[in-house]
Formats: C-alpha cells, structure tokens, sequence
C-alpha cells in the first residue's frame, strides 16, 4: 500500500530549554539526534512530508547529510506562535502534499517498536515506565502530558 509519512517540526520546542539554539528534532538521545532514531524506525521507501519553521535550515542541512535516502518535502508553516498555530495548523500546512494515506507524527518523537504499515485508521499509544528520564519536559499548564524517554529504551 502506497502511504506518507507527515513528520510535526515546525514549532520552537519551547517546553525544552535546550532547544532553543537548535532544532528540537536535533537534540541528542544515545549521542544520535531524536529524529535519527524516529527515522531509524520508519520505511525510506515513502515520502516523507515535513511541516517546518523555527530553525528550519538546520533539519534541513541534517536530513540532507545524515539521511540522504528519504526523499523529503518541506512544507514551511508560516505561523507557529499565537492563536490558531499548534500542531492543527501545522498539518493544514501539509494537506496539499498529503493526497494518499499517511501517518502522523511529531519529529521529537521515539518509537519503541517499528510501525505497522497503515491499512486502516487507528491511533497508537504505548504506556512508558521510565526509571532514569535523560529528556523530561514538564507539562503546561493546559495539560500536555509529560515526555520522557530512558536510557534503557534507547538502542
């Protein structure tokens, strides 16, 4: 089955104070970048379609050197602060590149397992036990859910 993958790297990572100089999809886990890992699990034989804005020009740079297999569409997200910008407009962004079925994620994302090909629509969660965080955002106060991944679940 033909599909996408449509990867969320457009906003500041401002719940990580460590991203401000770089690109939140750039800071290291296990001495590789996040998203290295993320595309370590996923197919290069699909598109990859990436919503970007803050500090674009260094995943851009990145991809290029450390992933020259994917063939990548950057769609840049003009807005990404204030009312109305959130992952919601990042992926209206996209919408025009995303003419076949595709799976969505955020480019600071760690998958603990390969993805299934999408044959249907679903949503995937797994619970995490994290005895030794190394990445930990505190969640806002609307609620977002805290973030951590450990040493022992990065290979």
């Amino acid at each position: 089955m033909e599909f996408k993958y449509c990867l969320l790297a457009a906003g500041p990572g401002s719940r990580n104070n460590y991203a401000r100089d770089s690109h939140k999809a750039l800071l290291p886990v296990a001495n590789r970048a996040a998203i290295s890992h993320l595309l370590g699990q996923l197919d290069s034989a699909h598109e990859l379609v990436i919503a970007v804005n803050h500090r674009q020009e260094l995943l851009r740079e990145y991809l290029a050197i450390a992933h020259p297999e994917w063939s990548v569409r950057f769609v840049e997200v003009e807005r990404i602060n204030g009312e109305g910008s959130g992952p919601g407009f990042s992926l209206l962004a996209c919408r025009e590149y995303l003419d076949a079925p595709f799976v969505l994620l955020n480019s600071d994302s760690y998958l603990a397992e390969s993805l299934p090909d999408p044959d249907h629509n679903w949503v995937g969660v797994a619970s995490v036990k994290s005895p030794e965080p190394i990445v930990c955002l505190p969640p806002r106060a609307v609620g977002l859910a805290i973030f951590s991944i450990s040493a022992q679940q990065v290979r």
